[in-house]
């Protein structure tokens, strides 16, 4: 095969990254060249036919969502037609990149998408007639129930970066019906409720049924040969689903390049059988119809029952198999011999779930092209990168093999042959190390063998990459050590970024107009230039402009969270902030011991500056102790909130179903950013890069990017604490008691004698969490909330002085320099993905 196409030269700096020629008016020559009939007067006009000849709706009659809808096809109509631009300069004359995520948290496009295409002005004048504004419309959008936390996030930042810095892609992902859930909380209690995101129908969604995929599941395996002999099995009797695509447009900053995101929506062969209708059977009739839909139905089905596993397994072989078929079919559109795949298309695997991938790349290739097994894998290697997520062994997916061998019997046919070849390759690397052996195999030696899908990912791929530095480390040292001293050269780091585009130019209007007129509007597409800011960092002209932008945001948030919750708060309060899904690792249960503690303290006496502790955040519907959690967590809120002494100045809320749209309200109006994950299990983190640059300070762990924010803000302008990863892992191997903590601080004895109370917990259901920190504390719960408190008297103190504040507001600002998407974006491209002119 053909050697590699050079890189392009993206450089390391972040500041160099790759960015729009001449700023603001370079800039405004993209948008009126590509969007050059979207003057105002079109605009309306466009608005206008939408609404009569699209929704059938008199303009004069319309209601909001109707104009939402128009405005939104008016958009999309204009990205189409920059898109065939995009195809025929893009897919022919370039390597493109598919993306393979099971979530892309995309949140609401309406106003995304004005900012990236530069008709936010343009749409709201359109609109003046209307007394509308595309923000207000945009808060009809319902929010695309497409992921759940920071991996569906980091995915749509992705794919806005991508867009941004011309490269030619496509995200693969899944149309879930309804989306994981909606979150209630009632009496305190998280409740799932169906998140029927689709129940209007969507303007930016494209049908495209021509290029449907046709999945099949069950059935068996026939051995035969070809008719030059070899193996050529057949797969007989299976069961078939549809792959139907929806795509929705990824528009670029400046439109130059517009993307798509393909969703996989599940359709029955058949819509009924008309044999069980006629004989009276109508539930009958129509069940594999529903069997073979609810495939698509809900993003992460609960996995606590056999037929629940058998589902989630089902809707990851579904979301492969459509996604390498369209790529293939993608490849033969410009392309005929499959020796160039890897020279034409990087296929990017995000996380476990897509890791299906490298069996039915495998599977097309050998069944479907007659490609033989040595140059097939090849292929597969050279097209498929992994990027690992987690440590955590739970979250590296394993799939019983008899399970395996039922729904997927040719894919556990290849995988069995992946992995006898792979253990001869280590058998022969060194035959004496039968451990290190063991724990490289694909399919493990458990009395019920399991299907490692992290090891088959790191197998059939030729590059896997960690997320942040102390990640990208322990993947090699405790995840894959065996596969780290086989192949060195295919492990690298990508340290995650989010788009400045969502996360400042949109969620904080304020801070974009400072950054405009301190370092340039350039800043937008090359975050950093961002870093200049440091420089000024004791200017009391820029303390006074910044803390007026933290007003703005905290202003802003307090209606937010008043129209959510009931619960006024005052801007004045120290706003400390922990918003992330709920995981024991993740330590909010630490969080709301700590604000127990400072409750406490408060009345007992002692002086505290007003506070407000704000955690949001979903757990998963079968994690039982999270759930716990943010019971626990709801009950320090009712508690501390109805306190009359104290409440005033003291108050903690939860924010029920948190979302995109809820985290561009509280994001830049936080203090305070809380990233206290157990050092060792966050793989990188994204909320905490968000927090910082917007001015938040974090108080955090050396966790994940924790530490390279640390490196870039400064020791003075971040609240380090706790144990680091090594000293998690002593922690661990003594078995040290979380009990022992105690003795030496009896604030928290008196805080948990009190969780312990009929006041605090009249019928005892926290007892289960009491229980696991007070024994041996695996996630050091106890062992760091002594250091915890501290950092918060540390960070109570600096907040004093208000010079000293700004001014770490200002160094954690160009602190976010580093952690743009775009910068991420350029080290897969050139290390990874190997990007460039052919």
């Amino acid at each position: 095969m053909a050697s590699a196409p050079t890189p392009p030269a993206y450089p390391d700096d972040p500041s160099c990254a790759p960015a729009t020629p001449g700023g603001a008016e370079a800039l405004h020559k993209v948008w009126t060249s590509c969007l050059k009939n979207a003057d105002v007067e079109s605009l309306r006009r466009s608005i206008a036919e939408n609404l009569k000849f699209r929704l059938g709706v008199a303009p004069i009659s319309a209601s909001p969502r109707d104009v939402w809808m128009a405005v939104a096809y008016t958009v999309r109509d204009l990205m189409v037609e920059a898109r065939f631009k995009s195809t025929t300069t893009g897919y022919r004359d370039k390597k493109w990149v598919g993306y393979l995520s099971m979530e892309f948290l995309i949140g609401r496009l309406l106003v995304t998408n004005l900012h990236n295409l530069g008709l936010v002005d343009a749409v709201n004048e359109a609109l003046s007639p209307l007394c509308m504004t595309a923000e207000s419309l945009g808060e009809l959008e319902p929010e695309a129930g497409l992921g759940n936390g920071g991996l569906g996030r980091l995915a749509a930042c992705f794919l806005d970066s991508m867009a941004t810095m011309d490269i030619p892609a496509i995200g693969y992902g899944v149309r879930y019906e309804h989306g994981m859930f909606r979150q209630e909380i009632i009496h305190g209690e998280q409740v799932e409720r169906l998140d029927n995101w689709m129940r209007f129908p969507s303007p930016w969604q494209i049908v495209q049924p021509d290029k449907s995929v046709r999945v099949e599941f069950f059935g068996k395996v026939v051995p035969g040969s070809g008719p030059e002999g070899g193996y050529h099995p057949k797969w007989v009797d299976t069961r078939s689903v549809v792959g139907v695509p929806h795509d929705i447009l990824v528009a670029g900053f400046g439109g130059r390049t517009i993307n798509i995101l393909r969703l996989w929506a599940a359709r029955a062969t058949s819509d009924l059988d008309l044999d069980l209708f006629n004989a009276g059977d109508y539930v009958g009739a129509a069940s594999e119809k529903a069997r073979y839909e609810s495939i698509t139905k809900i993003l992460y089905p609960n996995d606590a029952s056999e037929r629940g596993r058998e589902l989630r397994l089902m809707q990851e072989a579904f979301f492969v198999t459509c996604s390498v078929a369209d790529t293939l079919r993608r490849f033969h559109d410009v392309d005929t011999d499959l020796r160039r795949l890897p020279r034409r298309v990087a296929l990017q695997m995000n996380d476990t779930h897509p890791a299906l991938a490298v069996a039915e790349l495998m599977r097309a290739l050998l069944d479907q092209h007659g490609v033989g097994w040595e140059t097939a894998f090849d292929l597969v290697k050279g097209t498929l990168g992994y990027t690992n997520h987690t440590l955590l062994p739970e979250a590296l997916e394993r799939w019983p093999v008899p399970m395996f061998d039922r729904v997927l019997p040719r894919h556990m046919e290849i995988i069995r042959e992946l992995d006898r070849r792979l253990d001869a390759i280590t058998l022969q690397s060194d035959p004496e190390d039968a451990p290190t052996r063991a724990a490289m195999s694909i399919i493990d030696d458990s009395p019920i063998p399991h299907v490692r899908m992290a090891n088959l990912a790191v197998w059939g791929s030729h590059a896997t990459n960690g997320v942040s530095r102390l990640h990208s480390d322990l993947i090699k040292e405790r995840l894959f050590p065996g596969f780290a001293k086989l192949h060195p050269e295919r492990f690298t780091n990508a340290t995650n970024g989010v788009t400045p585009r969502l996360w400042i130019l949109k969620a904080n209007p304020a801070l974009a107009a400072l950054l405009d007129s301190a370092v340039g509007p350039e800043w937008v597409t090359n975050l950093g230039l961002v870093e200049s800011l440091r420089t000024r960092a004791e200017e009391a002209s820029l303390h006074a402009e910044i803390a007026a932008v933290k007003e703005t945001a905290k202003r802003s948030a307090c209606n937010f969270i008043y129209t959510e919750t009931g619960i006024a708060l005052d801007p004045s309060m120290t706003f400390d902030v922990h918003v992330k899904r709920f995981h024991e690792y993740k330590r909010q249960l630490m969080v709301a011991l700590g604000a127990l503690v400072r409750w406490r303290r408060m009345k007992n006496g002692r002086a505290t500056p007003p506070h407000a502790t704000l955690f949001a955040g979903k757990a998963a519907p079968g994690y039982a102790r999270a759930k716990l959690i943010i019971r626990f967590a709801c009950r320090v809120a009712d508690m501390m909130n109805a306190d009359r002494a104290t409440s005033g100045t003291m108050k903690t809320i939860f924010l029920p179903n948190y979302n995109v749209a809820t985290a561009e309200r509280v994001i830049p109006a936080a203090d305070l950013s809380e990233q206290v994950s157990t050092a060792g299990c966050e793989a990188s983190g994204t909320g905490n890069m968000k927090f910082a640059m917007n001015g938040a300070l974090t108080v955090g762990t050396m966790d994940g990017a924790n530490i390279e924010i640390f490196e870039r803000a400064g020791s003075d302008h971040m609240f380090v604490f706790g144990l680091d990863a090594e000293a998690v892992e002593a922690h661990r191997r003594h078995r040290t008691r979380g009990a022992d903590v105690l003795r030496t601080h009896p604030e928290i004895q008196d805080v948990l004698d009190f969780t312990a109370s009929s006041t605090f917990d009249p019928t005892g259901a926290f007892a289960p969490l009491r229980d696991a920190i007070l024994g041996p504390d695996m996630w050091c719960v106890l062992a760091d909330l002594p250091a915890w408190l501290e950092a918060q008297d540390r960070a109570e103190a600096h907040k004093k002085n208000r010079a000293a504040w700004c001014g770490s507001m200002i160094h954690n600002i160009a602190a976010g320099a580093g952690f743009s998407s775009d910068r991420t974006i350029a080290t897969y491209a050139r290390e990874i993905w190997q990007l460039g002119e052919r």
